[in-house]
């Protein structure tokens, strides 16, 4: 016994007037690409950009590196997916690259169609909503289609705020992954092989207890309680940054809150050598540059080789300093330190960069940057 519903009624009368208009404006609108014309239809306009006096197909008023031929018709990229894009606003999207940044490279041509490499999409912020938008995901060379670009089961948003590198699942080669050592405090690009389990339990129940009592005292005692709690939390192998997030949650308004960082961080302003040596031998910073020459983002990147090579738009790519590689921590520092001096234009600002390289909470944030601006100067940098 079929359960199949009736038949449809085929409708044969003419479509409502509305529809009618409007699906015979889009025939015209796909019939007058080649020409540019522009058509009225009963009082509806059906004009393409190009259309307007003066405007040719053939040109990029809005400086992104493509067309409006290619940006109203679609560009098509090597996964297949087809975008079409504003030609009159570089970036779409507004994620910090243009359009024709998004579309990458021209890797093929058949006749007057050009597929592109599709480096994200040009018309959502962040094609993998993984948290950070497409344009600081290709500055720090994240992917940003995938949320986890070094499948460590860390998001790429929570290894860039954990400090870790999002493009090696181990940086530090050590025996614990970037997940477990954010869940243990650990420091992600410092090898560690101590016996961590058998005393991070007592060390972070000593932190509550110590700042449980401070909470009750007021001035130095408060800080010299949480001291000793810190003192037992950092020796169970907690990394200083990660007690310092802690801290900055709890109420110190009664507290200097410079002592209690030094407490925090005590012996760590020596460990910079070893802070700027951590991550993989592999990174260069880089900057885009707009045709001008002004500057337009700086970022970070293991192969700068295949970046440019993917690139496309109207920005010109160019490696900072010399094209050798550095540890990440350094790479980091370079980058961190133009962003610095540009007067840390994270907002209302002409760098196109949304997200620090270096948290400035980070305890070494002020000699990270002093070293940066010492290999700047050096390297004669061109601002």
């Amino acid at each position: 016994m079929s359960t199949r519903g009736p038949e449809p009624e085929i409708l044969t009368e003419t479509p409502p007037r509305g529809r009618r208009r409007r699906a015979l404006a889009a025939l015209l609108a796909v019939a007058v690409v080649a020409t540019g014309a522009a058509f009225a239809i009963d009082g509806l306009d059906v004009p393409l950009p190009w259309s307007e006096p003066g405007v040719d197909p053939s040109e990029d008023p809005d400086g992104d590196g493509l067309s409006v031929a290619t940006e109203e018709s679609g560009f098509t990229t090597e996964a297949g997916a087809t975008y079409r894009t504003s030609g009159d606003r570089a970036d779409t999207d507004g994620d910090g690259l243009s359009d024709g940044e998004e579309a990458g490279a021209v890797v093929s041509t058949s006749g007057d169609e050009s597929t592109y490499v599709g480096i994200s999409d040009p018309g959502k912020k962040d094609s993998d909503s993984d948290g950070v938008t497409d344009g600081d995901e290709y500055f720090l060379g994240t992917d940003p289609w995938s949320v986890d670009t070094d499948d460590d089961d860390l998001h790429d948003d929570d290894e860039l705020s954990f400090g870790s590198d999002p493009l090696e699942a181990n940086p530090d080669e050590d025996d614990y992954s970037d997940a477990e050592e954010r869940e243990r405090g650990s420091a992600p690009l410092a090898y560690d092989e101590s016996g961590w389990r058998s005393y991070v339990g007592a060390g972070l129940t000593a932190l509550k207890l110590g700042l449980s009592a401070a909470d009750k005292y007021s001035g130095g005692g408060k800080v010299a309680l949480a001291a000793k709690a810190l003192k037992a939390a950092k020796a169970a192998g907690i990394a200083a940054p990660v007690l310092w997030n802690a801290l900055r949650g709890w109420d110190w308004s009664d507290v200097d809150l410079a002592s209690l960082r030094d407490e925090v961080y005590a012996d760590d302003m020596d460990e910079l050598a070893e802070t700027l040596e951590g991550g993989k031998n592999d990174y260069v910073p880089f900057v885009g540059r707009r045709p001008d020459g002004t500057l337009a983002y700086v970022g970070i990147t293991d192969d700068f080789e295949q970046l440019s090579a993917a690139h496309g738009g109207p920005m010109t790519l160019s490696m900072i300093g010399e094209p050798e590689p550095m540890p990440l921590g350094q790479a980091r520092a370079v980058a961190e330190t133009v962003i610095k001096i540009l007067h840390d234009r994270m907002d209302g600002n002409d760098l196109a960069n949304t997200r620090h390289v270096i948290d400035p909470a980070h305890n070494l944030y002020a000699p990270a940057t002093k070293w940066g601006a010492y290999e700047l100067d050096r390297i004669e940098f061109e601002w």
